[in-house]
């Protein structure tokens, strides 16, 4: 499991920098604070994470555009949402294969 969590750990200061860099200071915020609990091991980061993945305003409708505020040229807008959809599916999915981990010790 050590592994999945240091994957997880460098998918989250990946992710929550390519959102700092777009100027999306809210979520990469989250994705931070979830970084640093994880670090702790403190498991209800993992929940925390998985907790922002559902329902209207989640993590999962986070679109980096210049209509939603965010810096990025207009040329890289589906570059820069395609690499965020991929990161978005690794920490989801690495989230909850740790999630099962821990529920199965």
């Amino acid at each position: 499991m050590a592994d999945d969590v240091d994957e997880l750990m460098t998918a989250l200061a990946e992710t929550a920098s390519l959102l700092e860099n777009a100027k999306e200071f809210f979520w990469s915020k989250w994705l931070e604070e979830n970084h640093n609990m994880i670090r702790q091991r403190n498991f209800r980061g993992v929940e925390r994470l998985l907790g922002g993945f559902g329902g209207m305003g989640s993590f999962n409708d986070l679109v980096i555009h210049p209509i939603n505020g965010h810096e990025v040229q207009e040329k890289d807008i589906s570059e820069v949402n395609e690499r965020l959809s991929t990161l978005r599916s690794n920490l989801y999915e690495l989230a909850n294969k740790i999630k099962r981990e821990v529920e199965q010790e």
